[in-house]
């Protein structure tokens, strides 16, 4: 029975949820004055692996309460694809989400969710976190940009709003992307540490905030698979 209330708990923070304060220490910035702004951003591309899998741990809060899960995602930047899985620490599957450009599919292991919540809504929300967080982490070519005093910021035109990218740091590496309407921030990505696997760079310390839906969501890499 603990086990089910677990699982419903997990749901109900990605629709729900409160805030947390961010479990990670502060990314050490340094003067980008002397930087070339698109250097910045073609080295950080080439970098990054356009296909790939993790294995990692996530501390979910919303309304007080924290949950800890592991999940497994795999994500193509070429396809505009990815897919997770969230499993317990006791290694009990609780959903699988896919998504590739507009199709979703997704299956939960758990009967009684579903006459709690909506299905698909939950696994939209899924996916579309992990796009966020995963996909599109480099800006247009013709982005905005400005030089603030540690960081250099890249603003596109995006839906209602306005996308942000900062870079700055060790390696000068993206370190929060950003999407707002109007002064608000609907959501942001943070990233705090990166670890490095056959000349490619993968995030290992995330903290994703939903502000409209009011949770979050801290990520620590486990584990390169692929």
């Amino acid at each position: 029975m603990k086990m089910n209330q677990g699982a419903m708990f997990f749901f109900a923070g990605l629709l729900l949820g409160g805030c947390a304060s961010v479990p990670f220490e502060p990314v050490k910035l340094s003067s980008v004055e002397s930087l070339d702004a698109r250097a910045v951003v073609t080295n950080f591309k080439e970098k990054l692996a356009n296909h790939f899998s993790i294995l990692e741990s996530v501390v979910i809060h919303y309304r007080g309460r924290e949950l800890t899960a592991l999940g497994y995602s795999e994500v193509d930047e070429k396809a505009n694809a990815a897919a997770v899985a969230g499993v317990t620490p006791l290694g009990v599957k609780l959903f699988e989400v896919k998504a590739v450009k507009d199709d979703l599919k997704y299956s939960f292991s758990l009967p009684q969710i579903k006459n709690e919540m909506d299905h698909e809504k939950i696994a939209k929300a899924v996916a579309d976190d992990v796009r966020r967080i995963y996909l599109g982490r480099v800006p247009l070519v013709d982005a905005t940009v400005l030089m603030l005093k540690d960081k250099v910021c890249y603003r596109q035109a995006s839906g209602k709003g306005v996308l942000e990218f900062y870079f700055g740091g060790p390696g000068n590496s993206l370190i929060e992307k950003r999407y707002r309407e109007g002064r608000h921030t609907v959501w942001s990505v943070r990233y705090f540490e990166y670890q490095a696997q056959a000349s490619k760079i993968y995030p290992s310390k995330i903290f994703y905030e939903q502000r409209d839906r009011k949770y979050t969501l801290a990520l620590r890499l486990k584990e390169i698979l692929a």
